[in-house]
C-alpha cells in the first residue's frame, strides 16, 4: 500500500509504502541495475530515515566509527570496473562489495569531510535540478510546436495513411544498422552509439533503408521513434519502411506521425497496447489510420518554421545538458579529492 516510507531500488526511491524494513543511517549500493561504469554519477547513498530496500540494492549498517555519508562518498569514489561481473546485466555481488578497500581516517575527520561534502554537492546538485528543470520545460515548448504546426493547420485531404506513404520492401542498401531513436532522428547507430542495442546473428527478415525513407518503429513509433534516414543501411523487421505519395512531404509526414503519438492518437487506434509500447508492427492496421493532412505548401511551411524553432531549443537544451555534464564531473572530483585526501577540508566551516 501506499504510504509514507520510502521504497529503494538500485538507483533511487521508486516510490513509496506503508511500512518500513530498516531504519538509518544507512548505506545503499546498487547490486544490479546500477549505472556502476558512469564515474559522474552516484551509486552508493546515505540514508538516515526508515525505508524499505528491493532486492536490486545492498543495505549496509556502518560500524559506531564510522560516518556513514562519509562511506557513501568513499564508495562513489571506487573504480568499479574492478569489481563487476555479469554477462547479461552488470552485477555488484556481495563478496566482491566486501573486497572494495577504502582509506578510513578518524570518526572526526569523516564527519568533517561529510559536512564539507554535504555543503558544497547541495549546491552543485540543486544547479543540476535547475538545469534539468529548465531542460523539461524546453521539452515541453518543443513538443508544443511541433503539435501547433502538425495538428492544428487546416487540413485539405483526409485519407488512411495508406494513402499517403507506401512501404518498401527494399534489398539491403549496406552494412549499417539504421534505427530510428525517440528524439526523431534515424540514423547508423554508428552515428550514435553502439551500446544497448540487441544485435540479430542471422539477421532474418532485415530490409533496407535509404537516404530519403520515412522509417517507423512498430513497437516505439508512439513514442516518436519516427523520422527521415539520414543513412543507407539496414533495419530489423520491426520498423517500416516507406516513401511518401505525391504532394506529401516526407519531412511533415514524419513530423505529423511523431505528433499523432505525442497526443496519444496513435495509442487510441492501435490494436494492441503492450507495457511501455503500443504495437503497430502490422502494417495492415498502421496503414488503415485516418488521417488529414495540409496542402503541400502549408506542409513544407511548418517543416521550415519547425526547423528554425527546434534548432532554437535544441541548442538551449545541450546547453543546458553540457551544464549538467560539467557540474557532474566537478562533483564527482570533488568527492574523490574529499575522501582520498587530495583536499585539506579539517578545517572546513571555522572562523578565519
Amino acid at each position: 500500500m501506499v504510504g509514507p516510507i520510502p521504497y529503494w531500488g538500485a538507483n533511487s526511491v521508486q516510490g513509496y509504502v506503508d511500512r518500513s524494513l530498516v531504519e538509518g543511517p544507512l548505506v545503499l549500493v546498487g547490486e544490479d541495475g546500477a549505472p556502476f561504469y558512469d564515474r559522474l554519477t552516484p551509486v552508493a547513498f546515505a540514508v538516515d530515515e526508515p525505508i524499505w530496500p528491493n532486492n536490486h540494492v545492498h543495505v549496509l549498517r556502518p560500524n559506531v566509527d564510522v560516518d556513514h555519508r562519509f562511506l557513501a562518498a568513499s564508495l562513489n569514489a571506487v573504480d568499479y570496473s574492478l569489481y563487476i561481473k555479469g554477462s547479461t546485466r552488470d552485477k555488484l555481488n556481495q563478496s566482491d562489495l566486501s573486497a572494495i578497500v577504502i582509506a578510513v581516517p578518524s570518526h572526526e575527520e569523516q564527519i568533517k569531510i561529510a559536512d564539507f561534502l554535504d555543503q558544497e554537492t547541495a549546491e552543485i546538485d540543486a544547479f543540476i535540478a535547475d538545469q534539468e528543470e529548465l531542460i523539461g520545460l524546453l521539452a515541453e515548448r518543443r513538443a508544443a510546436s511541433l503539435l501547433s504546426e502538425t495538428l492544428e493547420i487546416k487540413p485539405t485531404v483526409s485519407g488512411s495513411l495508406g494513402r499517403f506513404i507506401r512501404k518498401q520492401e527494399r534489398p539491403i542498401q549496406g552494412a549499417d544498422v539504421v534505427t530510428a531513436f525517440r528524439d526523431g532522428e534515424v540514423t547508423a547507430r554508428s552515428n550514435r552509439r553502439e551500446e544497448g542495442f540487441t544485435m540479430s546473428e542471422a539477421e532474418s527478415g532485415y530490409q533496407g533503408v535509404a537516404v530519403g525513407d520515412i522509417v517507423f518503429h512498430g513497437l516505439d513509433g508512439f513514442a516518436g521513434a519516427v523520422g527521415v534516414s539520414d543513412s543507407n543501411g539496414r533495419c530489423s523487421p520491426v520498423y517500416h519502411v516507406c516513401v511518401s505519395e505525391k504532394g506529401v512531404d516526407p519531412a511533415f509526414m514524419a513530423l505529423y506521425l511523431r505528433a499523432l503519438g505525442l497526443s496519444e492518437f496513435l495509442q487510441a487506434y492501435a490494436w494492441s497496447v503492450r507495457q511501455r509500447s503500443v504495437d503497430y508492427r502490422n502494417w495492415s492496421v498502421f496503414s488503415k489510420l485516418p488521417i488529414s493532412l495540409p496542402s503541400p505548401p502549408e506542409q513544407r511551411g511548418a517543416v521550415e518554421r519547425l526547423q528554425i524553432a527546434f534548432r532554437e531549443i535544441d541548442a538551449a537544451i545541450t546547453d543546458a545538458r553540457e551544464a549538467i555534464a560539467l557540474s557532474k564531473e566537478r562533483r564527482a572530483a570533488l568527492v574523490s579529492a574529499a575522501v582520498t585526501g587530495k583536499i585539506d577540508v579539517r578545517n572546513h566551516g571555522e572562523a578565519a
